[in-house]
């Protein structure tokens, strides 16, 4: 049976709803503010109902919505203010129109991968205190001077924390789907309820860490 989805009154199956969003994304190429009142709503509607995991990914309505370039320069992005203030890329192709068992899935490959950052922000840290007794630092990302209070460490390209990831993934032999997680000390953050597989991540991605410094706001723009 066909997926059919429901955006402000009209149903669409799955690929009629993400070739319109191909659409308007290729239509605001040029202009970057999707500023055409139903245009607007088709996609607030859509992404703030049929996002995967829309609490996480859209904890308020959306304000605004744009488009600009990938950090990669590659292909374009859809992004959305929120009344809160937050901003942040939203992905239609995958994340958005899928069944509840791929909603699940997303779901659970992201709590994994949140486990995952976890267990080796401490490394990150180290190399970001290391960053701050340098002087004349500049950004990785957009090659500005920073300043040492909008300090991250991020990992340099082509060995980016998705990769190093996966790279260990293959290297173990496991899948994502088959990493167990936990919510730790009754918060929002996560971990490996596996111990030895614990060590194990933390070890590989230290070997293969080579940390940058950047802004922040870069960091976090990239995702």
């Amino acid at each position: 049976m066909a997926l059919k989805f429901e955006i402000n009154g009209k149903t669409y199956s799955q690929k009629e709803a993400r070739v319109l969003c191909r659409l308007l994304l290729n239509k605001y190429k040029v202009s970057g503010a999707v500023d055409d009142l139903n245009d607007f709503l088709f996609l607030k509607e859509a992404f703030e109902r049929h996002h995967y995991n829309p609490l996480q990914k859209l904890p308020s309505p959306i304000k605004s919505i744009f488009v600009k370039p990938s950090s990669s320069g590659s292909n374009y992005q859809f992004w959305v203010v929120l009344e809160d203030g937050t901003e942040t890329h939203i992905g239609f192709s995958k994340k958005c129109f899928v069944t509840e068992r791929i909603k699940n899935k997303l779901i659970h490959e992201d709590n994994v991968i949140d486990a995952a950052r976890h267990h080796i922000r401490y490394q990150q840290d180290e190399a970001r205190n290391n960053f701050k007794n340098t002087n004349n630092l500049i950004c990785a990302i957009c090659r500005k001077a920073i300043n040492k209070a909008d300090l991250h460490a991020d990992h340099t390209p082509p060995d980016s924390f998705k990769s190093i990831f996966k790279a260990w993934l293959d290297y173990k032999g496991i899948n994502i789907i088959d990493i167990t997680y936990m919510d730790l000390h009754n918060t929002e953050q996560r971990g490996f309820q596996d111990k030895e597989l614990i060590n194990d991540w933390r070890i590989y991605h230290k070997l293969k860490f080579n940390p940058q410094p950047t802004h922040s706001r870069c960091n976090i723009a990239q995702g």
